[in-house]
Formats: structure tokens, C-alpha cells, sequence
């Protein structure tokens, strides 16, 4: 299992969203093979809030 923090512009669409979010699935499986469960967690950064 895995997690990732991210913090998207917010000017971002849906559709680049997903691709950002399948971007880093990718890019950790392959880094991580072990990774059966990834969970991202698109809290914005302290200075957005």
C-alpha cells in the first residue's frame, strides 16, 4: 500500500487530474513494485489554504 500527498494547480481540469493522478501511479509502480493499493490525497499545500 502506498500514499501520495499532492497539490494540484488550481486552474486544473478533471481530465488533468486523472492524467496527473495515473502519471504518478505509473511512475511509483514502477519504482515500487510491491504497491498493490495507492491512495492520493489531494490536500492543497499550506500556502493555498
Amino acid at each position: 500500500m502506498g500514499a501520495a500527498k499532492i497539490d494540484f494547480r488550481d486552474e486544473a481540469s478533471a481530465a488533468g487530474l486523472e492524467i496527473a493522478c495515473d502519471e504518478v501511479d505509473g511512475r511509483l509502480r514502477a519504482r515500487y513494485p510491491g504497491i498493490v493499493q495507492l491512495f492520493v490525497d489531494r490536500t492543497p499545500s499550506r500556502r493555498s489554504a
